[in-house]
């Protein structure tokens, strides 16, 4: 299911402008992260399209269906939405059991039982609704590898497993759109760079659409098949990974996005692109080694010519900080930015 935002606004007490007429396409079945720094509106642009905000302005189609159009007066409610919602926070029910907290969601969704029915008929439809909730929230906890804390409070969680249940509350209602508000940001590294390629899998397994909201670029690249980065509430950028990287059209998402060592205002080069070595690289200037930092199987270098031109390259050496020497690089390795 695609998702379409169009010509969305927001602001607060009519002063503060958070989002300003901002379109984005989502095709579906992939997973699109927003990326910028805090404040910049990505986690109250997730918020519209969830309808736990309302836009000052513009519409959004969730596939064929109008959720949110500001001229016609449509505000679906986000359960109408189906949309699931991954917080940062994990938002799970204290008092509740892991497998309460993911029935909670596909209880709130399942149409009520009539009163209609008879004593007996309605308590057997109760009772066959329960275990159609119950089995369903442990085939959902079983996707996470959670189902053997299925009767565990949230206290008795780790931070990586209290997400783990709050992503299986999340698709556990069949979303037609699932969005995470920086669910990896409480988590220490290793656990980030673990539960994100989960959360890639488990999107792609279930063939859902989803919106990846994150200020950390490593993770923006390593996750998604699409990154919209923002910057004061506008869309600066849209594209893959790769280009994003690679082809960068602005300044300023070629530096938030990876090191850029710049020759001119306009022109510069990524770390890949320079060498100590002259091989076929026939570009090269004199630096001096300002800074190293140890990245585990090479070291990231910092060297600044004489015009005081910064340039970051990796090496296999920890270079001598002060040492004078030269670095190669290639015509066609020069990138531009407007």
């Amino acid at each position: 299911m695609d998702v379409k935002v169009n010509n969305i606004s927001k602001s607060f007490d009519h002063k503060t402008h958070v989002l300003e007429d901002l379109s984005i396409v989502i095709p579906s079945g992939s997973l699109t992260t927003l990326l910028g720094l805090s404040g910049c509106g990505k986690t109250t642009l997730l918020r519209i399209i969830a309808g736990l905000e309302t836009s000052d302005t513009g519409s959004i189609s969730l596939g064929d269906k109008v959720v949110f159009d500001a001229e016609k007066k449509i505000n679906e409610t986000p359960i109408k939405r189906n949309v699931g919602f991954v917080f940062q926070d994990f938002a799970l029910w204290p008092n509740m059991s892991v497998l309460q907290n993911v029935e909670f969601g596909l209880d709130s969704k399942m149409p009520p039982l009539s009163l209609k029915e008879t004593v007996t008929s309605f308590w057997k439809k109760h009772k066959e609704r329960k275990e159609k909730i119950k089995t369903k929230a442990m085939e959902c906890l079983k996707m996470v590898r959670m189902d053997a804390y299925a009767n565990r409070l949230p206290s008795e969680l780790s931070g990586g497993q209290k997400q783990r249940v709050a992503i299986a509350r999340a698709i556990a209602i069949d979303p037609s759109l699932i969005l995470f508000d920086e669910p990896l940001s409480a988590l220490d590294a290793l656990l980030r760079e673990e539960m994100r390629m989960e959360i890639r899998n488990l999107v792609k397994t279930l063939k859902m659409t989803a919106i990846f909201v994150t200020h950390d670029q490593e993770e923006a690249m390593s996750i998604s098949d699409s990154i919209i980065v923002m910057n004061k509430g506008k869309i600066v950028e849209q594209g893959t990974p790769e280009e994003i990287y690679w082809h960068p059209k602005s300044k300023f998402v070629s530096e938030f996005i990876g090191k850029a060592s710049f020759l001119d205002p306009n022109h510069f080069l990524r770390p890949e692109d320079i060498s100590l070595s002259f091989s076929k690289k026939k570009e090269k200037i004199s630096v001096t080694v300002e800074h190293v930092q140890c990245k585990g199987g090479n070291y990231f270098i910092e060297a600044k010519d004489t015009n005081g031109r910064v340039f970051c390259f990796f090496d296999e050496k920890a270079l001598e900080i002060g040492k004078t020497l030269t670095i190669y690089f290639s015509e066609e390795d020069i990138r531009e930015v407007r």
